[in-house]
């Protein structure tokens, strides 16, 4: 049983935001990444069946940091993560989830970021519009 009630409070809309950790400091296990996220995402359906269910790529990822300590090579975590997240959308999209959306935040750049490459106020306020816009130009919503 999980801590959270479900039965309490349906959501209409459920934003997944997973990998940030798994892809940032060393190569992922994508077999085991996307056979994971699938099942949350099953888990997730089975709670709220009627719920948009948006998945999102990382800001807090890029494809220029950090380096592979291992290879000495720039590792290219934001398109691992986006790949991998593409490709658990699209094993959900085919085993018949028809209310599920992918968000692709691409990167943030710049001055926008605070501790540890966190988001600060400027770029969730585009990630809430990135967000918003996606959810205005669904069918049905």
């Amino acid at each position: 049983m999980p801590t959270w009630n479900t039965s309490v409070w349906t959501p209409e809309i459920v934003v997944v935001h997973l990998g940030t950790n798994d892809f940032y400091a060393a190569p992922t296990d994508d077999t085991l990444y996307q056979s994971t996220h699938v099942t949350f995402l099953q888990t997730l359906r089975g709670y709220y069946p009627k719920a948009l269910i948006v998945v999102t790529t990382s800001p807090m990822l890029s494809d220029y940091y950090p380096t592979d300590a291992r290879t000495n090579k720039i590792q290219a975590s934001w398109t691992d993560e986006e790949t991998n997240i593409k490709a658990v959308v699209a094993v959900r999209a085919a085993a018949g989830d028809t209310n599920l959306a992918l968000l692709t935040i691409q990167p943030q750049t710049g001055p926008d970021y605070g501790e540890d490459y966190h988001p600060t106020a400027a770029p969730h306020e585009s990630i809430a519009t990135q967000l918003v816009t996606l959810v205005n130009s669904l069918e049905n919503w």
